[in-house]
């Protein structure tokens, strides 16, 4: 076992310490997971009709614990709630930004390591599609852009 496998093992099993973590487990068994170092931290990738994890290991394995599970769960949820296949024709940007605050969102209300992740609490129980809406009101606003029927 290299010392990635041995680190994701380790990650898994203290996941399998936290309540309820029972759907991250699966979510994660079901990927296949390759070490990559031209990946700069971890992500999901289509293969065929696949999707795959592939992780840095120099990224991943220098990590706390808490931090790995974290960045573990992180990527279950984006699989299990298919963001990868979601997104359609939006900016691509944009939407992993709305990926990541209904994912982090989710996370923090379990309880996990969320200290160096971003997520605002206004997009709790929301869709990653709310979010990404809600997100592209807010930048037309900024820009002064109200009137547009762009930002998808």
């Amino acid at each position: 076992m290299n010392a990635l496998e041995k680190s994701i093992v380790e990650a898994r099993i203290c996941l399998l310490r936290k309540p309820n973590s029972g759907f991250f487990i699966s979510s994660l068994l079901s990927l296949k997971t390759h070490e990559s170092t031209e990946t700069k931290t971890l992500k999901l990738t289509q293969v065929e009709d696949k999707t795959e994890l592939h992780i840095n290991p120099e990224w991943f394995c220098q990590m706390p614990i808490e931090q790995r599970m974290t960045a573990l769960a992180h990527m279950a949820v984006h699989f299990s709630l298919q963001h990868d296949i979601r997104r359609n024709f939006r900016h691509p940007q944009l939407y992993q930004n709305a990926c990541d605050q209904v994912t982090n969102n989710i996370l923090a209300q379990m309880d996990f390591d969320m200290e160096n992740e971003p997520y605002d609490d206004k997009y709790r129980g929301l869709t990653v599609e709310n979010v990404y809406e809600h997100m592209v009101r807010e930048l037309r606003k900024d820009s002064g852009n109200s009137g547009s029927n762009g930002g998808g």
